[in-house]
């Protein structure tokens, strides 16, 4: 079985239901008193009738023309001119501004227009300022960007020479390889040759000068001197081999090398003459780059300091009229004046846009129907009487407003955009507003002196109040069904002695318990929800916000049983409940109060003596549900029943209710259910000699049916005098048809003589006296309306008016004028032609 808490009914509610029992009772006990008094108030008006039609006996027929043409229905009601937009001014960002020009208030001006301009010196002197540092950056850039052209060219023709050395060192190298090597090589092995040749040539010389010297041609000088030569030869072969082997082993290996050397030396000079040409020209671009961002820093703070220095002079973005806004200076709160210092972004000036105007107005809910965008409209203002200017619905409001002076009078916001402006309106004004609602081209229009005539002042008088009956008993049967449903039509309520519910206890007298509640969910068969409440009110705190509420313990199933539902966040869970966590959820309209559009989930508020974390906000409920007194749901705050401590002023409080709620299942009887209910209670909770019970039980559907009683014995009262007034009324009626017969006999003679059928003459007069009575009803429903409202301001009984009552109004006055005219046309029928054209 589910447990949860409802919802105790309010005072308001009690109070109404005591007026209505205590009037239901009054005429069960005293309906002579009260049938005598009403035939002496029927009587009342028939004799003011009666007066008002006959003078001395004498009948004063007052007649009217009835014409046909146009006819246009109108909704009028007042509301206030505005502009459809307002453009707000204020001061410009970055610190304090001093006002040095402001155009006078109440000044109209036009697009362009100057409104305000502040001190600009000191923006003056830091423009003038980056001004200078921009000039020397941009000479600093210009000479950054010669030194990187210079360097440029200088590492072009450092990297073209490294680059011709390269090309110097590859031709010593081919030279050495291919060139002066080779030609060396080939002259050390020529010469090899030749001193071999002449080894050769020596020892052979000397080989054939050897027998010579026996046959004694030589002398031994000779032989010795070619010997000499031929070893001089040998010796001049062996070196120049070792010349040779010189040259090829050694000197030319070495020369090579030595060039080769010379060609990576230069290429090396090559790569490194592009590194540190690369490394120059870096660093310069390096140095053009940090000079050009602080240049573009430069520009980028003239930038905004023009900026600013531009937002110092406010000019009008619209048409309208300068309207300045009260600002504080220091604990003064006054209008801004020249010398004013104010704070950035501070509102000082509002300039409605003149050249577009809406009215702000709104409609009752019984009118709602019959406005539609794109309507026309009549637009006056009390200013200029004279001028009407045309407009048309623009908007007509979604939600629902509530006079506080008219208790269950709603109203709907309605937007009306003017289509033609005129010079003289101003904002502000009070605006008369026509709504055309409905229109004919061909229609049946009767004076209002015909309407209220003293043959229609019975029909007027008895179908007000057969409409004042009407609205009254609608709107308490209505008011009757949405209080005992904010209870729960189907809950039955227990309820503490009136002592405890304060939190004082009451003297021998047991108390309710959480026990109780689990007791009863236990043993009420009937029962889908049980559980538990109790309040306590305190001021809410959050922040700089306060606000006065109920703070109601319950438990995690109330929220079945209230049939409340959460918007945001979510609703206590059951450990929320065991460690009595300190968590709230906030109604609809207190957290509107204390946090406006802000979001409230996850923010702490202060309530009867402790901090509780917000994790919920209940959606909004028009029902009126009333938690604790006259407050409703929405402006309570829901807490878990353990962690209210207090509430009753008492340290064992914690498992103390102030109501348990049973709510029955559908289809079983509410009543044997709080039968059951009292019985357990009785067992559980025995009466102490002496002393007061523990409890009450509060049963809403037999409230209701109490109340609707009373309410139908009242509306029977005022329909048997309504029903009194229309059969005198109609008896005046039924007089003068007859002295209007009596009058235009010769018009029936006319019209019998022309063709006409007493069929004919029956209809015309029975129409008359129709249109004459609904006529009158018409006017009847407005007074009858008028005394409906009146009731509702002066006693606060509730009134609603409804279709079927204003048709039935209408229907009785239609069917008084048939039935009393019945009789004086057939009169008319009856009449002779012949006689009745006689002078």
């Amino acid at each position: 079985m589910n447990h949860a808490v409802g919802a105790g009914g309010g005072a308001g509610l009690q109070a109404c239901s005591a007026r209505a029992r205590q009037l239901a009772r009054v005429v069960r006990e005293r309906p002579r008193e009260i049938g005598t008094a009403s035939v002496g108030v029927v009587f009342a008006l028939g004799l003011a009738v009666t007066t008002l039609v006959s003078r001395d006996g004498q009948s004063d027929l007052t007649t009217v023309t009835v014409r046909e043409g146009p006819f246009v229905d109108t909704i009028v009601e007042t509301g206030t001119l505005t502009a459809a937009r307002l453009t707000l001014y204020t001061a410009p960002l970055g610190g304090q501004w001093k006002i040095v020009e402001l155009v006078p208030e109440a000044t109209s001006v036009a697009g362009g227009d100057l409104l305000a301009r502040f001190d600009d010196s000191a923006l003056r002197q830091t423009f003038d300022k980056e001004e200078a540092l921009r000039r020397q950056l941009e000479a600093e850039r210009l000479r950054a960007r010669e030194e990187l052209r210079l360097e440029g060219l200088q590492a072009a023709a450092d990297l073209t020479t490294a680059q011709q050395q390269v090309q110097f060192a590859e031709r010593d190298l081919a030279n050495e390889q291919d060139g002066k090597g080779k030609l060396d090589v080939a002259q050390a092995e020529s010469t090899l040759g030749e001193a071999r040749r002449e080894v050769q040539r020596t020892r052979t010389a000397y080989e054939d000068m050897k027998p010579l010297l026996a046959e004694g041609f030589i002398t031994r000088a000779e032989l010795d001197r070619a010997e000499q030569a031929w070893r001089r030869a040998e010796e001049q072969e062996r070196l120049t081999a070792l010349k040779l082997e010189a040259l090829i082993r050694f000197e030319r290996p070495a020369a090579l090398g030595r060039t080769q050397a010379g060609v990576n030396d230069a290429r090396e000079g090559v790569a490194r003459a592009r590194e540190s040409a690369g490394a120059r020209l870096a660093q310069r671009q390096a140095t053009v780059a940090v000079i050009q961002s602080r240049l573009d820093e430069t520009l980028a703070r003239i930038v905004i300091v023009r900026d600013q220095m531009a937002r110092t002079t406010i000019t009008a973005q619209n048409p309208g009229l300068v309207v300045y806004r009260d600002l504080f200076f220091g604990s003064e709160r006054r209008k801004p004046q020249v010398g004013d210092e104010v704070w950035a972004n501070q509102p000082l000036i509002a300039v409605p846009d003149s050249s577009q105007l809406i009215v702000e107005t709104r409609v009752r809910e019984v009118d709602l129907h019959k406005v539609t965008t794109g309507q026309r409209v009549i637009v006056t203002v009390d200013a200029y009487p004279d001028l009407r200017l045309p407009a048309s619905v623009a908007l007509v409001g979604a939600l629902a407003q509530e006079d506080p002076t008219r208790a269950g009078t709603k109203y709907f916001p309605v937007t009306v955009r003017l289509l033609a402006i005129d010079p003289k309106l101003r904002t502000g004004m009070t605006a008369r507003v026509e709504i055309e609602v409905a229109a004919l081209e061909r229609a049946l229009l009767v004076p209002l002196e015909a309407v209220f005539g003293v043959s229609a002042i019975g029909v007027v008088f008895g179908v007000a109040t057969v409409m004042t009956a009407l609205a009254v008993g609608e709107g308490g049967r209505r008011r009757a069904l949405e209080e005992i449903a904010s209870l729960g039509i189907d809950n039955v309520i227990v309820r503490a002695a009136k002592g405890q519910r304060a939190g004082l206890g009451a003297e021998h007298a047991p108390e309710l318990r959480l026990a109780d509640a689990v007791s009863l969910g236990q043993a009420v068969h009937e029962a889908v929800a049980v559980g538990a409440l109790r309040t306590s009110r305190s001021e809410i705190r959050t922040g700089t916000r306060r606000a006065p509420a109920a703070v109601a313990g319950v438990t995690r199933e109330w929220i079945h049983v209230a049939d409340a539902r959460v918007r945001a966040g979510r609703w206590l869970v059951e450990r929320d409940q065991e460690e009595r966590r300190r968590v709230a959820l906030l109604g609809a309209d207190l957290a509107r109060v204390l946090y406006g559009s802000a979001d409230p989930l996850g923010d702490r508020v202060y309530a009867a003596g402790e901090w509780y974390r917000v994790i919920g906000v209940l959606r909004s409920t028009d029902r009126g549900a009333a938690l604790v007194g006259a407050e409703a749901i929405d402006r309570c705050v829901i807490v878990p029943l353990g962690a209210l401590d207090v509430p009753l002023g008492v340290a064992d409080s914690v498992d103390r209710v102030a109501e348990i709620v049973l709510r029955v299942a559908g289809g079983h009887d509410v009543e044997r259910a709080g039968e059951a209910a009292g019985r357990l209670l009785d067992r559980r909770h025995p009466q102490v000699p002496g002393a007061a019970k523990a409890y009450e039980i509060v049963v809403p559907r037999e409230l209701l049916r109490a109340r609707l009683r009373a309410q139908r014995t009242f509306n029977a009262v005022l329909l048997a005098v309504g029903a009194l007034t229309l059969l005198i009324s109609g008896i005046g009626v039924m007089n003068i048809m007859l002295a209007s017969v009596a009058e235009r006999t010769q018009e029936i003679g006319v019209r019998r003589a022309c063709g006409a059928r007493r069929c004919d003459i029956v209809l015309q007069f029975a129409m008359e006296s129709s249109l004459l009575c609904g006529a009158g009803g018409v006017a009847g429903l407005m007074l009858g309306a008028a005394f409906a409202w009146a009731v509702a301001i002066a006693a606060g009984w509730p009134v609603a008016l409804s279709v079927r009552g204003i048709a039935l109004a209408l229907a009785l006055a239609s069917a008084t004028g048939l039935v009393f005219g019945t009789y004086p046309a057939c009169l008319a029928a009856r009449l002779d032609p012949v006689d009745a054209l006689r002078p």
